[in-house]
């Protein structure tokens, strides 16, 4: 069924009514096939079955979404090189065909980004290619499994770099805290524990 067996139309074609007719097909033939594979003993256990929907296209597009936006505040919040980087809509569909499956939904997806983007890039920031500052444009290679990668030198906005610097200050004060808690913690137990051994 998820699979777009007969008689079952693409999820880009259904329309609501018929979307809905879908997912309680598939809740049914779900629910039918855990009570086959599983004995009806542990089956009379179980007070309420959930069948989780498989993910459309446009969820699977925002997942794509969110993870590219982690990958550029990790550039832009770690490390010396701060650049940004912007994939067209040939390199989004390498990287959804490449990280998401119709049955497994987008369990694959951040390896896939990892292998196809942030690996390429960070081959590109060890050599000295990209700078801080640089844009780089990602698309679609020429083979069907890579990425193109373009760099364009253009200054980070203003308001980026001072974010980052002050996201990493409040880090070091972070940490700061930490170890002078720790140091205090351990400096009142090793004071309680001499006052304990004196006679």
């Amino acid at each position: 069924m998820i699979s777009g067996g007969i008689g079952f139309a693409s999820a880009a074609v259904r329309s609501p009514d018929e979307e809905a007719e879908w997912n309680e097909r598939l809740r049914r033939t779900a629910i039918e096939a855990a009570r086959r594979t599983f004995s009806p003993e542990f089956m009379n256990r179980i007070d309420k079955t959930v069948v989780f929907q498989p993910l459309g296209e446009p969820d699977l597009r925002r997942i794509l979404d969110v993870e590219l936006k982690a990958v550029q505040d990790r550039i832009l919040c770690s490390g010396e090189t701060r650049f940004r980087f912007v994939c067209n809509d040939a390199a989004k569909e390498l990287l959804l065909s490449e990280g998401t499956d119709r049955r497994y939904g987008a369990r694959h997806l951040k390896r896939a980004i990892e292998r196809l983007l942030v690996s390429p890039l960070a081959r590109l920031v060890a050599t000295g290619q990209v700078q801080s500052g640089d844009l780089v444009e990602v698309e679609r290679g020429p083979a069907d499994d890579e990425l193109d990668f373009r760099k364009r030198s253009t200054a980070i906005p203003a308001d980026v770099a001072p974010r980052a610097h002050a996201d990493d200050a409040r880090r070091t004060a972070a940490t700061v805290v930490v170890a002078t808690t720790v140091a205090v913690t351990a400096a009142v137990s090793m004071t309680t524990g001499l006052a304990r051994r004196r006679p």
